[in-house]
């Protein structure tokens, strides 16, 4: 699934997991949704997965930007930017 559509449909997924994205990170990046772990990457064949951020973390940094007017698309790119700065 791309990191847009999860981020779309993230009240399907459960709080306590976390996102772990391809690179480059973009909003059509393939995106896996795991239960967080001590490890920064997760490998599926030739593919690795990087550590966005935890779903919590997203739903907190989207309420932000609810206040603010943002509109959804460039709300996900937003994260994706917190989520570079955070890396």
């Amino acid at each position: 699934m791309t990191l847009f559509m999860v981020l779309l449909n993230l009240d399907q997924f459960p709080k306590q997991h976390s996102l772990y994205v391809l690179h480059p990170w973009t909003l059509e990046s393939e995106t896996l949704v795991q239960s967080h772990t001590s490890i920064n990457c997760i490998t599926m064949g030739e593919d690795r997965y990087s550590y966005f951020l935890p779903i919590s973390t997203i739903q907190q940094y989207f309420k932000y930007l609810e206040v603010k007017n943002v509109c959804l698309q460039d709300s996900c790119q937003r994260i994706i930017e917190f989520a570079q700065k955070n890396q």
